[in-house]
């Protein structure tokens, strides 16, 4: 380990000068006994990272070795850190239009504050409309934090086509919120950016989604036989005539048996069907709406069809609820939003980057550990042979001692022996 001395501005002869921080020398103690008059250098002199501090002693010299006219106290470990965390690139995806469900990721060149709560504010809004705030699923981890429309809570079909703006820090006059890194330093500009929600046919669109049967008792066994009866009951909740556009993907007893849980598919509406957003006849109607009219049904605490009776005890007063929904578009709007290959590499480096960092981050860390477990043992080893060191300085001084009395005790038994001799003479 290589130790440099701190410099720091003191007044030395009337004269502000840089000089080492001798807390002797240039230092003056308040009534508490603190030195508050030295201020540290560091911007400008010390590379910021990772260091070993500590305080060293050096005594008037004892006569003794060397090694006992100085003591330190224990180094330890601080961060020196003043780098403000910065957007790196632009936020993903690149291209102006987003495609509902899809994540925006931002991307930053250090590590983040990710705590919980977060301590950033972050908000969508459709352009021109402020004041109606987009309810979002927020995840910050490592140096990025994405974020997307939490669909459960909004019905997408109202995104279809419009411009929003989404922002990042600290949002308001009033706000004291801020998206810093780990040392606290804090984002000196909101990132914001504005894209479009893609102008999606969502009478061509498939949705998928979780549909849980609650309060119910089941078992592994019976449970695949209910895959028809909660077609058949989606189909009575929604008012549809047929059950030809409901599939369920995977059915699955849960929750201790107590639950039913179907992933379901509700395919677009037949060929040549009109173009709705909305429509009175279900038979027609999109799959995003009819997840959303499922929803509201469930609110309301509609009770599941009687029909669901094999295998499931008391299920006329059973309630369901629904979640998750996922929008896969049609292959016409899947051709139309493809993204050319430049915008694809460029995304590849960005998102390169943030894996690269966050494995990089693993790493440091995991080495960090290690550091401060080896840290410790040398402190524990270092505390060992500082008891050695005191026992040996006392050992020394006990034998400085011994030959000291041994000399005067020689001493005296000499003038002892010439005062015998001078009385025989």
């Amino acid at each position: 380990v290589v130790w440099s001395k701190a410099l720091g501005k003191v007044s030395d002869g009337g004269a502000i000068q840089t000089k080492e921080l001798d807390l002797y020398k240039y230092g003056k103690e308040d009534n508490y006994g603190f030195v508050t008059n030295l201020k540290w250098l560091l911007r400008g002199v010390v590379i910021e990272g990772t260091y070993e501090i500590k305080v060293e002693c050096e005594c008037f010299a004892a006569g003794g070795p060397k090694d006992y006219d100085i003591s330190s106290t224990m180094s330890l470990i601080g961060v020196y850190d003043v780098t403000a965390p910065k957007l790196y690139g632009s936020p993903l995806p690149l291209n102006d239009v987003v495609l509902i469900g899809e994540e925006i990721m931002f991307v930053f060149t250090e590590p983040l504050q990710c705590s919980k709560p977060y301590s950033f504010d972050v908000q969508m809004w459709l352009y021109g409309s402020s004041t109606e705030k987009i309810p979002l699923q927020v995840i910050c981890e490592g140096n990025h934090v994405s974020l997307q429309v939490d669909q459960d809570k909004y019905n997408v079909a109202n995104l279809i086509g419009k411009k929003f703006v989404v922002e990042i820090g600290s949002i308001g006059s009033q706000s004291s919120a801020a998206l810093t890194d780990l040392n606290g330093n804090p984002l000196k500009h909101n990132v914001k950016v504005n894209k479009t929600f893609a102008n999606l046919d969502l009478s061509q669109a498939s949705t998928s989604f979780e549909f849980v049967l609650d309060n119910v008792t089941c078992t592994d066994s019976t449970v695949g036989a209910l895959q028809d009866q909660i077609r058949e009951s989606i189909k009575v909740i929604l008012g549809m005539s047929s059950i030809d556009r409901i599939q369920i993907i995977d059915l699955n007893c849960v929750d201790n048996k107590s639950k039913v849980a179907a992933t379901v598919s509700i395919t677009p509406p037949s060929a040549g069907a009109r173009r709705f957003l909305s429509s009175n006849n279900k038979e027609d109607d999109n799959s995003v709406n009819l997840f959303y009219a499922l929803q509201d049904a469930s609110a309301e605490k509609k009770p599941v069809s009687r029909m669901l009776s094999t295998g499931v005890h008391g299920s006329i007063s059973n309630h369901f609820f629904v979640r998750g929904i996922k929008i896969t578009p049609g292959l016409a709007d899947v051709a139309l939003y493809t993204k050319n290959a430049t915008l694809l590499q460029t995304e590849k480096k960005i998102r390169d980057f943030e894996k690269t960092f966050h494995l990089n981050a693993i790493s440091t860390n995991v080495m960090k550990d290690l550091a401060i477990e080896l840290l410790e043992e040398v402190k524990s080893i270092s505390e060992e042979s500082n008891k050695i060191q005191s026992l040996l300085k006392q050992q020394h001084e006990q034998d400085a001692k011994m030959r000291e009395m041994k000399a005067t005790y020689e001493a005296e038994i000499l003038e002892h022996e010439h005062e015998q001799d001078a009385k025989m003479r």
